[in-house]
């Protein structure tokens, strides 16, 4: 995770909606699609960026040094899932509205 996402990460080390909206338009669209879709194969992920696998792969990298994008090994097959459920689950204990919910809720 970069010094910028510990800044602002939980008590128990999960990332706030703070470190989802700094991070690049891109890279915030990739991670609201693979919420929706999780968890997502490359080819998968490939498919929505319309890029090649090598960019896929080292945008997911990043993602995932960054805390955002966990890997998932099912059998043979290599999966990958946003780390951002937890804001989902720290939102409804809340139940508050606000501007990460009107975020999180997008396309549901």
């Amino acid at each position: 995770m970069n010094q910028q996402a510990r800044q602002h990460t939980t008590e128990d080390g999960d990332l706030t909606i703070h470190d989802f909206l700094s991070l690049p338009e891109d890279k915030r669209r990739v991670l609201s699609w693979m919420q929706r879709q999780t968890p997502c194969s490359l080819q998968a992920i490939v498919n929505f960026l319309g890029q090649s696998e090598d960019q896929a792969s080292c945008l997911l990298n990043e993602l995932q040094q960054q805390g955002f994008v966990q890997m998932i090994a099912i059998g043979k097959e290599t999966l990958y899932e946003v780390r951002l459920s937890s804001m989902r689950y720290q939102r409804r204990r809340r139940q508050t509205q606000s501007v990460f919910d009107a975020l999180m809720d997008v396309g549901e």
